[in-house]
């Protein structure tokens, strides 16, 4: 990730004589966005400290909050003009591996990147991924459910009542699609029907329910194994998510009822 051309070129064309496949972005954001994209593609991060829309130090970040969920941890070098001490204590408190000063000779270049694969794979556990509701996320997402109710019309049947039965239906089928999945150990198959289940989730304000799919979804692009009660955590998300979708349920048809007396 480096947004200067010249200094782009240039490392681009040192790694691909190191043997290398290279892919270029020119801000944080990008470099972001194409690791979660395609994570398992790649080995190693060069990453510019100073970048327009995002610098160098917040994708890091970005990138270091997505692997405490999915267990990966993949190698970023910062490549800085400043050397300072404490210039390259900020890379490492930002969750960067090691670093390189500017200009980057091509031996330099080669003894980091020998670094950070010997210390990846000497250190580096794969954990499994478990699947746990996080406090930051609610079971129902009120602000949503109010964006829904929003749409009601005075003439015709309660819009939000109608979304949460058409989500009983197919969130049913889904589970039974991730259940049998599961069992026979079909990784296509079961990331498409957690990837529905998440966003059909989703635009109900079932913000645990969804986060924890994107968790499984993730650890299957990932290649990443998951914890060995992850399906029943995921039953018991569910049971609970239908049950206070059915509270709410009840509630607006008292409220149409009341209306109508």
């Amino acid at each position: 990730a480096e947004d200067n051309l010249a200094n782009q070129h240039l490392a681009v064309v040192q790694l691909q004589h190191l043997g290398y496949r290279v892919v270029t972005v020119s801000t944080g954001m990008r470099a972001v966005e194409e690791l979660a994209r395609r994570y398992q593609d790649y080995g190693l991060v060069l990453m510019d400290v100073q970048m327009p829309e995002m610098d160098g130090f917040e994708a890091t970040r970005l990138i270091r909050r997505g692997e405490e969920i999915s267990g990966g941890h993949i190698p970023i070098v910062a490549m800085t003009a400043n050397v300072l001490h404490d210039d390259r204590q900020a890379c490492l408190d930002a969750g960067m591996d090691d670093f390189i000063g500017k200009p980057v000779l091509l031996d330099d270049l080669q003894k980091v990147i020998a670094r950070c694969f010997q210390h990846h794979e000497a250190g580096v556990e794969v954990r499994s991924v478990a699947l746990e509701p996080t406090s930051q996320d609610s079971l129902l997402d009120e602000r949503i459910l109010d964006d829904l109710r929003s749409l009601n019309q005075s003439d015709k049947p309660d819009f939000l009542m109608q979304l949460i039965e058409l989500y009983f239906d197919d969130s049913k089928s889904l589970m039974q699609n991730i259940s049998a999945a599961a069992n026979p150990d079909d990784p296509d198959r079961l990331r498409k029907a957690v990837h529905s289940l998440k966003g059909i989730s989703s635009n109900l304000g079932a913000a645990r329910l969804s986060k924890m799919c994107w968790q499984v979804e993730n650890a299957i692009r990932n290649n990443l194994p998951l914890a060995d009660d992850w399906l029943d955590a995921l039953e018991h998300e569910y049971a609970i998510t239908c049950d206070a979708l059915r509270q709410v349920s009840l509630h607006s048809k008292s409220e149409t009822r009341g209306k109508l007396n």
